[in-house]
């Protein structure tokens, strides 16, 4: 339990956590620990895997001219990356932040104070909380994007997992989706919307992902019944999958990183259609390639066409099972 709490406080992404979350968190992984070494840690390994290789060092061609992005969540760890690179780009962002001030700051650290003011034109940033505007104040926001991008979380404090709002993720993405399919793009294009999530998030369809070992099924069992992040998380993805469904004005995709982590550069990704390895401490993904991965489906159609009305799970590509799955797959 001591290790596991050291691994937590070392590396968890966001931020200091509630000395109540910690203990869960160490009490899950206690009992997945004890539960795994007493069983066989077996998958069904039968099942064809899809991957895909990305290498930042090749320019991904863009498939599209300046695009007008809804990114929700662009205070948070991952989001802030994804507007970043949304602006490098050219492309005009629209944020709703409960913070402005907030939003800057985090941005101004990643470009620099000068090169802040060179994307002014580009940034638009609405003030609020997503849940408390109105419909009609939600529809002008999507009204004339190309792409929404919803990286929001729950804060990993007491009161942030266990205060209202507790469906934050899936009432977000229930909102933004309908007024998606309200919008009307030109040439009869189709909106895209990103919904992050995470590997934890089993996909809705219970056949694309492997079956999980034991073990990691009881640990998730006790996650869901302990944690309504979780619950959040696996609601949100089950409304894209079951409600939204393939026959909307708007195309989705849900991305599932591994374990998140921080890094300062963009590096070579890898993107499966299932997840791969453990639940836990087997991959690790850099928010910084999440944000480039979800970048990358934005601009290119070839990518999009690739993972659209699917659920990838995002690895760094140096991480060493990983390679050895992708040998594996040759």
């Amino acid at each position: 339990l001591e290790l596991q709490l050291k691994r937590l406080e070392d590396h968890e992404p966001r931020g200091p956590l509630s000395n109540n979350f910690l203990e869960v968190r160490c009490i899950c992984n206690f009992i997945w620990l004890a539960v795994s070494s007493s069983l066989f840690n077996s998958s069904n390994a039968s099942k064809q895997t899809f991957f895909y290789l990305r290498d930042p060092a090749i320019n991904m061609p863009s498939s599209s001219s300046a695009l007008t992005v809804l990114v929700v969540g662009a205070t948070g760890a991952t989001g802030k990356h994804v507007v970043v690179q949304l602006l490098q780009k050219h492309h005009a962002v629209r944020t709703i932040v409960r913070s402005s001030d907030r939003l800057l700051s985090s941005l101004g650290d990643i470009l620099g104070a000068k090169d802040m003011d060179n994307y002014a034109s580009q940034l638009q940033v609405t003030e609020a909380a997503i849940l408390d505007l109105s419909d009609e104040e939600l529809q002008k926001q999507v009204d004339g994007c190309d792409a929404i991008v919803q990286t929001l979380g729950h804060n990993m404090t007491f009161k942030g997992m266990y205060g209202a709002p507790r469906k934050l993720v899936s009432e977000s993405i229930r909102r933004l989706t309908k007024a998606a399919e309200a919008a009307k793009l030109a040439d009869g294009k189709k909106m895209k919307v990103i919904l992050m999530g995470s590997d934890g998030v089993s996909h809705p369809d219970k056949t694309t992902d492997d079956k999980r070992p034991v073990s990691e099924r009881v640990v998730l069992s006790l996650i869901r019944a302990l944690v309504p992040p979780h619950r959040d998380n696996e609601a949100a993805a089950k409304y894209i999958y079951a409600d939204v469904g393939t026959d909307k004005s708007f195309e989705w995709t849900v991305v599932r990183p591994t374990d998140l982590v921080e890094a300062e550069t963009i590096s070579k990704y890898v993107a499966y259609d299932k997840p791969m390895g453990g639940l836990f401490g087997d991959n690790t993904v850099s928010r910084i390639n999440v944000a480039q991965f979800m970048v990358d489906l934005l601009i290119s159609d070839k990518a999009w066409k690739t993972w659209v009305y699917k659920m990838p799970v995002v690895h760094n590509a140096e991480d060493e099972l990983v390679a050895k799955a992708a040998a594996a797959l040759k």
